[in-house]
C-alpha cells in the first residue's frame, strides 16, 4: 500500500518549472509577467529578462500568464515548455493621442493626505495587484492628459520596484481592457514616501469610461526582505518573507477598490469586519493621486 501511495503522488506532481516568457512576434523577453495558478494562491513574477521559476505543481494545475499589452495565456502545468510565447493584444488607442500639448493648466484628482495614510496593502509572495477605479467627470474635460501618478509607498529596502497597470472597465464595471500597452515601472525609496511616476511623455488621455489605476507587486529578488514579528499570545518571534513596497490605502465609505489575487481573478474589496470598530462597513482602497494637464 505504501508503494502504491508513493506512485500515486508521483503521478500527480512533478518538479519545479523553470522557463522564459517571450513575445511571439519579436521573440524578445517580456519583463515582469504576472504568473499565477488557477484556483490557487500560488504565483510569481517573471524578472526583467522574462525568466521565472514556479514551485512543484500538480499535473492538472492550470498556469495563467498575464502581461501588460499581451493576451492572457492559460497552459496546463504538465505542458509548459521552456519558452512561453505571448501574443500581443491589440489595444484601442482611440484616446491615447500624440499631439501638441499646451501644458499650461494642471489639476490633481483623487487627492490623499499622506499623514493620514497608516493602513497599507502588504505582500508575502504572490503577484498581486491592488487597484482603484477613478470615474470620469466633466471637470476633467479641459485637462485630459495624465502627467503623473502618485501613490504612498512603504519600503523596507532601497530602490524597490513595482508596476503600474491601467485598465478600462467592462460592461459590469470590472477592470478589463488594458489602457496602455507597456509596463510603467516605478522605483521607491526606503521608508514611507510619496512615490511619483512621471508619465507625461506617454501622452495618455484620461478615458471617458473612467480609469482603473493598479499597483502591482513584482515578486522578484530585488524586492525580497525578511520581516520579524510576534503573534498575540506567543513568545517566539516569527520570520516571514515579504516583498516591498507596501502600498498605502484610504479608508472610504464607497467601494472603489479592486484586487487581482485569489484564483487569478479580479475581486472587489470586502468591507472591514466588526473587529475594527472605527472602520466597520468601510473599504480600504489604494491611495492614489493623478496630476492632469492640458
Amino acid at each position: 500500500m505504501r508503494i502504491l501511495i508513493l506512485l500515486f503522488i508521483h503521478q500527480l506532481s512533478f518538479a519545479q518549472i523553470i522557463g522564459t516568457v517571450k513575445d511571439s512576434k519579436t521573440k524578445e523577453p517580456i519583463s515582469f509577467v504576472n504568473i499565477g495558478v488557477e484556483n490557487q494562491n500560488i504565483g510569481v513574477s517573471a524578472n526583467e529578462k522574462g525568466e521565472f521559476s514556479l514551485p512543484n505543481l500538480n499535473t492538472n494545475d492550470v498556469v495563467i500568464f498575464s502581461a501588460v499589452g499581451y493576451k492572457m495565456l492559460k497552459i496546463n502545468a504538465e505542458k509548459i515548455p521552456e519558452t512561453i510565447f505571448l501574443e500581443q493584444q491589440i489595444i484601442d488607442l482611440g484616446e491615447i493621442l500624440v499631439k501638441p500639448r499646451r501644458n499650461k493648466n494642471s489639476k490633481s484628482i483623487v487627492k490623499f493626505n499622506s499623514k493620514k495614510v497608516d493602513a497599507f496593502f502588504a505582500n508575502r509572495g504572490l503577484p498581486q495587484i491592488t487597484a482603484k477605479y477613478i470615474p470620469y467627470t466633466e471637470s476633467i474635460s479641459t485637462t485630459r492628459f495624465i502627467k503623473s501618478i502618485k501613490i504612498v509607498t512603504r519600503s523596507e529596502i532601497k530602490n524597490s520596484i513595482f508596476n503600474i497597470r491601467l485598465y478600462t472597465p467592462n460592461d459590469k464595471g470590472e477592470p478589463s481592457e488594458f489602457y496602455y500597452n507597456q509596463n510603467i515601472v516605478g522605483t521607491c525609496a526606503k521608508g514611507k514616501k510619496i512615490t511619483e511616476i512621471n508619465v507625461e511623455n506617454l501622452n495618455i488621455r484620461f478615458p471617458e469610461s473612467g480609469l482603473f489605476v493598479g499597483a502591482e507587486w513584482l515578486i522578484v529578488e530585488q524586492n525580497k526582505f525578511v520581516s520579524e514579528y510576534y503573534e498575540v499570545g506567543k513568545k517566539e518571534k516569527i520570520k516571514s518573507t515579504e516583498y516591498s513596497p507596501w502600498f498605502g490605502g484610504n479608508i472610504e465609505k464607497e467601494n472603489f477598490g479592486w484586487t487581482y489575487l485569489k484564483n487569478s481573478k479580479w475581486q472587489k474589496q470586502s468591507p472591514w469586519s466588526s473587529n475594527h470598530k472605527n472602520f466597520k462597513g468601510k473599504y480600504h482602497s489604494l491611495a492614489v493621486q493623478i496630476l492632469l494637464t492640458d
